[in-house]
């Protein structure tokens, strides 16, 4: 089982909660303690209002470029994962990686 978590402070959501034997697995949009960042967003009108985040835009978009019969769970988490870390970096990181 797979666990995709949107929402700031995402990584404090299954901290300590599940047995590394279960096969499940969580991915989420930001660590227990940092906030994950909206996208899509207008840039005249309404400007706190956006269309999605981050995190699972990009996971969407990558998506619809990967072929989802040979995509795997690893190999996506490793594109992910090597994001850099930092508010700033990380989001450049996901706007090249969509």
């Amino acid at each position: 089982m797979v666990f995709y978590m949107e929402a700031c402070d995402s990584g404090s959501m299954f901290e300590g909660l599940l047995d590394k034997d279960l096969n499940i697995y969580v991915t989420t949009a930001s660590k227990a303690n940092e906030n994950s960042f909206a996208t899509y967003c207008s840039p005249k009108h309404y400007e706190d209002t956006c269309l999605g985040d981050l995190f699972s835009v990009s996971r969407l978009e990558n998506s619809d470029l990967q072929d989802r019969r040979v995509e795997t769970l690893q190999k996506q988490f490793q594109r992910f994962q090597n994001a850099p870390e930092g508010s700033v970096r990380k989001s450049e990181a996901y706007r090249k990686l969509s």
